[in-house]
């Protein structure tokens, strides 16, 4: 899927691939992970969401959920691992790396809610109250405490086949009021996905419906008197995104690690003055990030065309 782009900016790894499995030196069908480049680009992401005050977590599952790989980011600073599914939780509860959030697309089975609750995940997301039982009859059961995160619906919002489900807006408060009754869970943040995807068109990273849906999420249970709330807003995490990412009001950062590196050339210079137009007006005038993210892929829009026209690109 990505090996074009793998091969644009890191022909040395795909020529050492090349050269082992010739010489027998790996077998086919083996992953190889540029480690310093991995890292390199962590640190970009991290110091990126650290200036703009945001927690960061990482998912692996991209690269096979690798132990190696999420030990050195641990200890790089990272929260601990996104699990959008329970191997993944398991791999990562196996190898000592700690849970940050677990269940994002996939809800823990019951077989392995024990197991994975016990290595105290900082929030776990649930579809529905049937799960939310679940846990807090595991979590009692444990003596544990269990932050729980809500997918929220909205109308108008954008799903992937297959990964449907959640809370509707409509009925979010009557669901925060069955889990307020329940044992040993709280109501601790909100997502949704996807909330900001790559535009072709644009050629930048815009806000889908579904970010308005977890701001909106995010203002009910605060009149309810919710505070410090996780808000959770993925994907296309990277270190262009990260300042309107903040500015929506968004507390996790989930990034994917890849196989490939950032190059100098590679850089879109327009993109960049876009970019910096863009945080001055979400940091200096307060406007409205969803107005500043459409205006800025309308801006992209007309850049392109302009260079077009004077033979530029």
């Amino acid at each position: 899927m990505f090996l074009k782009t793998v091969m644009e900016r890191n022909q040395p790894l795909v020529r050492l691939g090349i050269e082992w499995q010739q010489n027998g030196v790996i077998l086919p069908d083996t992953y190889l992970l540029d480690y310093d480049t991995i890292l390199e680009n962590a640190r970009s992401i991290k110091q990126a969401g650290d200036a703009n005050g945001v927690q960061n977590f990482f998912m692996l599952k991209q690269i096979g959920r690798n132990p190696l790989i999420a030990r050195a980011l641990t200890d790089m600073g990272y929260v601990g691992a996104v699990c959008v599914d329970f191997r993944e939780a398991l791999t990562m509860v196996e190898n000592q790396i700690p849970l940050g959030n677990v269940g994002h697309l996939v809800q823990i089975p019951r077989a392995a809610l024990k197991k994975i609750l016990r290595a105290k995940p900082v929030i776990v997301t649930v579809y529905t109250l049937e799960k939310a039982r679940e846990i807090s009859a595991v979590c009692t059961e444990l003596g544990l405490h269990q932050e729980l995160m809500l997918r929220v619906l909205g109308e108008g919002d954008m799903l992937y086949s297959g990964q449907y489900g959640g809370f509707e807006l409509q009925e979010l408060d009557s669901a925060v009021r069955a889990i307020e009754a329940m044992p040993n869970v709280e109501v601790g943040g909100v997502c949704s996905f996807p909330c900001f995807l790559y535009d072709e068109a644009a050629q930048d990273i815009l806000p889908m419906p579904n970010l308005r849906t977890v701001q909106t999420a995010a203002e009910m249970l605060r009149a309810r008197g919710y505070r410090d709330l996780m808000l959770n807003t993925p994907s296309a995490t990277c270190t262009h995104s990260i300042p309107m990412i903040a500015a929506a009001g968004v507390s996790i950062l989930i990034t994917a690690f890849w196989n490939d590196a950032v190059s100098f050339m590679s850089t879109k210079w327009d993109s960049i003055v876009i970019f910096v137009v863009a945080v001055w007006l979400l940091k200096k005038k307060n406007w409205n990030p969803i107005l500043v993210m459409v205006l800025s892929g309308f801006a992209k829009l007309a850049v392109q065309g302009v260079l077009a026209l004077v033979g530029i690109v």
